[in-house]
């Protein structure tokens, strides 16, 4: 049976509703009928075709240790797929699975028996349930390339289109692309067509076909080419965001570090809030340095193997590359979470007002910042 979220969890969902580390499926998709504000959200076409699946909250969720147990000690975070008891009142509770635990298909089978359209939908569904699980973050342009890399067409309203973050991606990785043949070719007409060309397949509905090309002339195994361009588009937009981001993160930051906390909150309730403070501060920080890292190592391999003729370093670096990906995604997922719900709560909700509202805003954090004694880079949703 699936297992039960803690409710205090559950109902701090609602109140970082931008996170990256979120897919709130339940709100875009159930909207007014669920209880919402009216005009809160458009409901959206349905992400899966079996309904209960639809009315779901799916998270990126950093593990525990006897989490990691039942998925693998190598696992930072796990995709949770949670069932919430009540749409529109989520600190009741739900129940909860991970995507990546052993013996998912079968449990979420037995989880949906029953349910409309699940004998004839499951396999179909099961399969953007993975899509979703190879993600680092619910970004709506990544969401949007992988499930159509995956050949899965993606509901418009789910994943709006941002053609300036289309064509700067594009753009990025023609002069990636230009730049690598051009030390391979020596010619910078050929360099540029061959990135053109590039280009345009690794951006059309046809991609799979020409993948499979690739994947024969650099003599990988099937579907890598898939992952490693993928992955590649990931860094280059993941890069992108947080060049675009970073001063929002930092503004974000020193909000919570000057806030004034109020004259009323007790000694013992004030030690815990500055306690608090200086652990997300330490937790945003390591969550930096660690995305800085990828982001070094990542131009590090292509500043190396661009200025080679050889293979050998790009097909390296074409098998590294997932995890490059996704090990800078986890981190600037968190750094766009805590961001989020700091801003969130500190200037639209002013949690700071009151001595009541100012610990419920520390306890919330403290919450979301737990973590084992053994895992310092982890953090819960």
């Amino acid at each position: 049976m699936p297992n039960e979220p803690r409710l205090r969890d559950l109902a701090l969902v609602r109140k970082n509703p931008g996170s990256p580390r979120i897919f709130d499926l339940a709100r875009l998709c159930a909207g007014e009928s669920a209880g919402f504000d009216a005009g809160a959200d458009a409901s959206a076409p349905p992400f899966f075709a079996i309904p209960r699946l639809n009315r779901t909250l799916i998270i990126k969720h950093t593990l525990r240790p006897h989490e990691r147990e039942e998925i693998g000690p190598a696992r930072r975070t796990a995709t949770k797929i949670i069932f919430p008891i009540e749409l529109s009142d989520l600190s009741m509770g739900g129940a909860g699975l991970f995507a990546e635990e052993v013996g998912f298909a079968r449990k979420l089978r037995a989880y949906l028996a029953g349910a409309d359209g699940a004998k004839e939908h499951f396999n179909a569904d099961l399969r953007r349930l993975r899509i979703l699980s190879e993600l680092p973050m619910f970004d709506r342009f990544l969401l949007r390339e992988r499930c159509r890399m995956a050949g899965l067409d993606c509901p418009d309203a789910l994943v709006e289109a941002d053609n300036n973050a289309d064509k700067a991606i594009r753009d990025m990785l023609f002069k990636h692309i230009q730049q690598l043949f051009l030390g391979a070719t020596g010619s910078k007409d050929m360099a540029r067509r061959i990135a053109e060309g590039f280009c345009f397949k690794v951006f059309s509905s046809d991609f799979s076909a020409y993948a499979e090309r690739l994947n024969e002339f650099f003599g990988l195994e099937a579907d890598q080419m898939v992952e490693a361009l993928f992955a590649w588009k990931c860094l280059i937009y993941q890069s992108a965001l947080f060049e675009k981001t970073r001063a929002e993160i930092a503004s974000d930051l020193k909000c919570l570090l000057h806030a004034s906390i109020p004259s009323g909150v007790r000694d013992g309730d004030r030690d815990f809030a500055l306690r608090t403070q200086d652990a997300c501060r330490r937790q945003i920080r390591a969550q930096h340095s660690a995305l800085k890292l990828r982001l070094a190592q990542y131009n590090s391999a292509y500043n190396s193997f661009s200025r080679r003729r050889e293979p050998g370093p790009f097909i390296q670096f074409l098998k590294s590359a997932p995890d490059f990906a996704f090990s800078a995604g986890e981190s600037l997922s968190l750094l766009l979470h805590y961001s989020g719900f700091i801003g969130y709560r500190l200037r639209r909700e002013k949690a700071m007002s009151q001595p009541a509202s100012c610990i419920e805003f520390f306890q919330d954090l403290a919450l979301s910042l737990e973590r084992e004694a053994d895992q310092p880079m982890m953090a819960e949703v």
